[in-house]
């Protein structure tokens, strides 16, 4: 539609109202635009009011001329606002995504300002602000507005910042590459460190192209980190092999670990040399490695030390000396003991024929060694402790014996890197007779290989008592808890996962290693873990709790619930309340008065306060319930250290 006598008309318009409305019925050239306009009149029931008040105001009987002529400006002024449009001549092309980052998520800039700030500057609070803003927007994290200042932050003063912004960029994808170069400064100090490490994770042939191009000019900890990058291309063995000669120091020590991570001839003919000549040292080397010449090497050590017990059953006597100072247990073990043990260290994470034979010939044999390696499960306990099941499990491994380290060998082994082989070998273990030893490592085969395992496993958990019934296998059950510690939902991702720990020896830190699991046959696990009413198995199903899961979350919710009403052990109700809150509960019920009606001895003030926090529901509701626990304490049924009535009523009172 062409406009332009509207145009012409609000021109003539305004015009008038600088002369006057009074001698706007004399003005022909706002009559001839008012003429202009008519054939558009009939499109429009607005441009038919222009028109109208147009011709009002040039009616020579027009009684109130300033308000038509004000009206009919505002109306064309109006109109022509909701006309406007601007426009370039070409062709609509795509906008690139920023360097570093997507093309931007729906966020003003004055949302991301504080982002920004936290990011880049030092403060307090800064820290928990950022990883709540990760938790609540993770998208934000991918803007190109925001990747800058991520990568700065690696170089933040509060360490937890740097290593959590290095974690966040690992995520990253090949786009952050330019990002992380720029500006990187070979002979700079820790936030360099971490982009190679960044690099690493997100690239990682570039990264190891990038330290060799960087090399030559580093220094110090950025050499080190730019030196262990080579592993990444496997063309990088004569060089790893050329800087294993010629540093010294860390740098050195980088450039074996990164030889033991190649699966090339180079690396393969360097360490069988060394083996020849420091046996020991290439043991600790390799800890990491999971090539197959590693596995190999590990596997011949093990067969040959256990073939010649005679060398094995020889006791290194420390001085007395060294008996009053309590050394190191390695102090306390013959030189092929030493070797064994470091052997049995680095078993996992790696696989093949020979490291399979090796765990056979170790659980045939593990009752002989034991009075000779006396001193082998607490240094098994330090190399291992990375990957050592949480709790008194620890602890029994620390006082036990080689015997029940093997079956938490295999089982680690397995959670570290799956292989089939050794599953297999889990489960005829399994089933040869040390059920209870083994049965973590045969169920965490099934699990990842995605086997029917509920049925199998039911088998176990119960045993048929006089009568005909059934009642529960304690040991079973204790093991069965063992199995299933790295059981969790991950809410990253929407899985359920086993995670395992690949320990990097040359970093000295353990990096998780996720492995999903099929939901429907681990839901139907979930209910057989219901069924046995165990607090330890209960745990295991707090981990695997899926938030937004309304129906699962229905289930468990009405399990804990009930749970909660039977005896329970000291420091337990809390973990209830905790899982019953992630499950969404909004009730509590009698929650309160089934743990304190049945507590024995005195309850501290402050226990009681933390109980109303911990309830879940509404802050009404929670106050309604330990009401009826301060009740308990009026009649003298509860009995509370330094209670006070009306301090408690007021804590009640403020509860949000």
């Amino acid at each position: 539609m062409d406009l332009t006598p509207l145009y012409e008309l609000r021109g003539r318009l305004r015009a008038a109202a600088v002369a006057g409305s009074a001698l706007a019925g004399e003005d022909f050239r706002l009559r001839r635009a008012a003429q202009a306009m008519e054939p558009l009149e009939g499109a429009s029931p607005v441009f038919a009011r222009i028109g109208q008040l147009t011709k009002q105001l040039l009616d020579p009987g027009c009684e109130d001329r300033e308000g038509t002529l004000l009206d009919a400006v505002t109306l064309v002024d109006a109109v022509l606002c909701t006309q406007g449009a601007v426009a370039v001549e070409g062709t609509l092309t795509p906008l690139a995504p920023a360097e570093g980052g997507e093309l931007g998520a729906d966020v003003p800039y004055s949302q991301l300002k504080p982002l920004l700030e936290a990011l880049t500057s030092s403060g307090s609070g800064h820290f928990s602000y950022c990883v709540e803003m990760h938790r609540e927007h993770p998208e934000i994290f991918r803007d190109w507005r925001v990747r800058p200042a991520l990568v700065d932050a690696l170089g933040a003063s509060y360490g937890e910042l740097a290593d959590q912004a290095q974690d966040w960029l690992s995520q990253a994808d090949a786009s952050l590459l330019p990002l992380l170069q720029k500006g990187f400064d070979p002979q700079g100090k820790r936030e360099m460190v971490r982009r190679v490490h960044v690099m690493e994770a997100i690239a990682p042939l570039e990264a190891a192209d990038f330290a060799r191009r960087m090399l030559p000019q580093a220094a110090k900890e950025v050499r080190q980190a730019l030196i262990y990058a080579l592993r990444l291309d496997p063309e990088n063995g004569d060089l790893l092999k050329g800087l294993a000669g010629s540093e010294r120091g860390k740098a050195r020590d980088m450039a074996l670990y990164a030889l033991a991570e190649l699966s090339g001839e180079p690396a393969v003919s360097f360490w069988r040399e060394y083996y020849e000549k420091a046996p020991l040292e290439t043991l600790e080397y390799l800890r990491s490695s999971q090539t197959d010449w590693a596995g190999e090497l590990v596997g011949e050590t093990i067969l040959t030390l256990l073939a010649d017990p005679d060398s094995l059953n020889q006791k290194k006597e420390p001085s007395l000396a060294d008996k009053a100072k309590r050394t190191d247990p390695r102090e306390r073990l013959s030189a092929p003991q030493l070797l064994l043990v470091q052997a049995l260290a680095d078993l996992p994470g790696k696989t093949g024929e020979k490291i399979c034979l090796a765990f056979r010939r170790l659980a045939e044999s593990a009752g002989d060694l034991e009075a000779a390696l006396t001193e082998a499960p607490r240094y098994l306990s330090q190399c291992l402790g990375y990957v050592l099941p949480a709790g008194a499990q620890v602890k029994k491994l620390q006082a036990g014996s080689l015997k029940a380290w093997i079956p938490c060998l295999l089982q680690l082994s397995l959670l570290t890197r799956p292989d089939p082989q050794l599953g297999a070998l889990a489960r005829e273990l399994f089933a040869q007779g040390a059920r209870s030893a083994y049965l973590p490592a045969a169920l965490t085969d099934l699990l990842l290989s995605g086997q029917e395992y509920c049925s199998w496993l039911e088998g176990y958990l119960w045993k048929k008592n006089l009568l005909g019934g059934r009642k529960k296998n304690e040991d079973m059950v204790r093991f069965t808890a063992q199995g299933l510690k790295s059981l969790r939902f991950r809410e990253e991702t929407g899985e359920y996962v086993l995670t395992g720990d690949a320990y990097i020896a040359a970093l000295d830190r353990r990096q998780t290693v996720y492995h999903p699991l099929s939901r429907e046959p681990l839901l139907r696990l979930l209910r057989l873990l219901m069924d046995v009413k165990d607090e330890d198995l209960d745990r295991i199903l707090g981990n695997c709790i899926p938030p937004k899961d309304s129906q699962v979350c229905r289930e468990l919710e009405e399990y804990f619930y009930r749970r909660m009403e039977g005896p329970l052990e000291e420091g337990a109700p809390l973990f209830y309340l905790g899982a019953l809150k992630k499950c969404g509960c909004q009730r509590c019920e009698n929650l309160a008065l089934w743990t304190f009606s049945r507590h024995s001895g005195s309850v501290p003030m402050w226990t009681l306060m933390n109980y109303a926090s911990a309830l879940p529901g509404p802050a009404a509701d929670r106050k309604k319930e330990m009401l009826r626990v301060v009740e308990l304490a009026d009649k003298g049924r509860l009995s509370v250290t330094n209670w006070n009535r009306d301090r408690m009523l007021a804590f009640l009172d403020g509860m949000t």
